[in-house]
């Protein structure tokens, strides 16, 4: 059976993996039209259209030009390291939980013992004053 702290473990990395997914999937999902973009952006004119400065610009490309201040710097500069932050710290609690469940037997069995050794010590004191 999986204890409390084993469990709590599990759920914290998967909690964090979910997270590199999703980050993944996001920047994997915006990064493909923007490829798309540049690639028909780079196929579709020639270079004798390029150079009279008549090159007929993709929408997509012109939405990267206005999504370049609303989205992607912002994601840079703060979506990134928050992430980076929170997958940090979900590790870490991913870690700590697991270690915690390793070691949890042993403290158990140390309870225990000493459990034992104030009961003795208890009936021992107690047949001493009879």
């Amino acid at each position: 059976m999986m204890s409390k702290d084993k469990l709590t473990s599990a759920v914290f990395i998967v909690l964090g993996i979910l997270l590199i997914a999703g980050s993944n999937y996001a920047m994997l999902s915006y990064a493909t039209p923007i490829l798309e973009a540049l690639s028909n952006f780079a196929t579709q004119n020639n270079v004798y259209t390029l150079q009279q400065c008549g090159a007929e610009i993709p929408h997509e490309l012109q939405k990267l030009g206005s999504d370049l201040e609303s989205l992607i710097i912002p994601f840079m500069y703060l979506g990134v390291p928050l992430i980076m932050a929170i997958l940090s710290f979900l590790m870490f609690l991913g870690g700590f939980y697991y270690h915690k469940s390793r070691f949890a037997p042993q403290l158990e069995q140390e309870k225990d013992k000493e459990r034992e050794l104030l009961r003795k010590a208890v009936l021992k004191m107690e047949s001493e004053n009879k």
